[in-house]
């Protein structure tokens, strides 16, 4: 059993519960998950990431059960929109803030995601939305990921980077053999799988 598992899941809040029975996701998989708002996506993703604990299941990373993991332990950062950047401090200090791959990795993100030298000592509070979530794309794959989460993030970059680069930047996760789960409302992303969360229920496209 490989790569990142989710089996006999259950979260419920209220009268709501996020059901999953098993989810299995190779390394090196984009995935997609769509569903309406209120249908569970971000509790999913919270649940992988470990911010939050389910009440019942297991969650298996190269079969090793991590359910109960800390999240600072796990390598699974979460990005949502540009929130998790730090405004007050520089763009470079902000992406190295958790660095765990070589210089000359470091320089391949940035120069995937378009980040220029003279952009390092700029404040983070003085760019726009789009180039803070390059931040934070920057910031979680120089902490070497094992799985990569993004909750919408993707939707609020920049159009300019978007047609340029989404593909280079998908490429760069299959290469290094990091699982993207990604949630979104766009159509165009080229995600190998799509969920969908309907209701807190996992569905396959096929199985709709």
């Amino acid at each position: 059993m490989k790569g990142l598992v989710l089996e006999d899941i259950v979260k419920t809040y209220g009268a709501f519960s996020l059901k999953v029975d098993y989810l299995e996701i190779d390394h090196g998989s984009a995935v997609c998950i769509k569903g309406p708002n209120g249908s569970g996506k971000t509790t999913l993703l919270n649940i992988v990431a470990g911010v939050v604990i389910p009440d019942k299941g297991r969650i298996l990373y190269d079969g090793i059960d991590i359910t109960n993991l800390e999240p600072e332990r796990r390598r699974f950062p979460l990005i949502r929109g540009d929130r998790s950047i730090f405004p007050h401090m520089s763009v470079l200090k902000n992406i190295v803030f958790a660095k765990r791959v070589n210089d000359e990795e470091l320089d391949r993100i940035m120069d995937l995601l378009r980040i220029a030298r003279d952009l390092y000592g700029r404040k983070a509070s003085s760019l726009s939305t789009g180039w803070r979530i390059r931040i934070s794309i920057a910031r979680a794959l120089a902490s070497d990921p094992r799985v990569l989460l993004i909750d919408e993030a993707l939707d609020h970059l920049d159009p300019d980077y978007y047609e340029c680069c989404i593909k280079d930047l998908l490429g760069y996760i299959k290469e290094k053999r990091i699982i993207a789960l990604i949630v979104s409302h766009r159509d165009d992303i080229p995600c190998e799988e799509i969920i969908v969360v309907r209701d807190g229920r996992i569905y396959l496209p096929s199985s709709q």
